[in-house]
């Protein structure tokens, strides 16, 4: 058990976003923190960040996308929204961390359903899964 974190530690810090770089080899750091979402200068481009599930991070060259789009990306994620998302996914695709398979989540949405919605909601909210 010991490795298995270790090995998911040294993960996450080798795939942790700390710098992106143009083409002509300028850089700039990234605070990376647990808010929803940040945003923060590059050159002459605002960049939107946006915290998901498990950390995930996305971002966004906001010089390209209009103010209603921006808002679209942060806007609060509802649950009218996670039960179609759930049901476009593949039955066998997306086992989770406790193996369960989406063809689980669907079969039994009528019981699991608003638990789910809730724990999905939450991990856009604060960034990580319940524990």
């Amino acid at each position: 058990m010991r490795n298995f974190h270790a090995f998911t530690i040294n993960r996450k810090k080798r795939n942790a976003i700390c710098m992106l770089r143009l083409e002509d080899g300028v850089g700039a750091k990234i605070r990376i923190d647990s808010k929803r979402v940040q945003l923060g200068s590059f050159g002459n481009s605002l960049l939107l960040r946006i915290a998901g599930a498990l950390g995930s991070i996305l971002w966004v060259d906001s010089s390209s996308l209009r103010e209603s789009q921006l808002r679209c990306l942060i806007r609060p994620v509802n649950m009218e929204e996670v039960r179609p998302t759930l049901f476009m996914m593949h039955p066998l695709k997306g086992s989770g961390i406790d193996a369960y398979q989406v063809a689980f989540f669907q079969k039994k949405w009528s019981v699991v359903g608003t638990s789910l919605g809730k724990a999905v909601i939450d991990s856009f909210e604060n960034g990580s899964l319940i524990d």
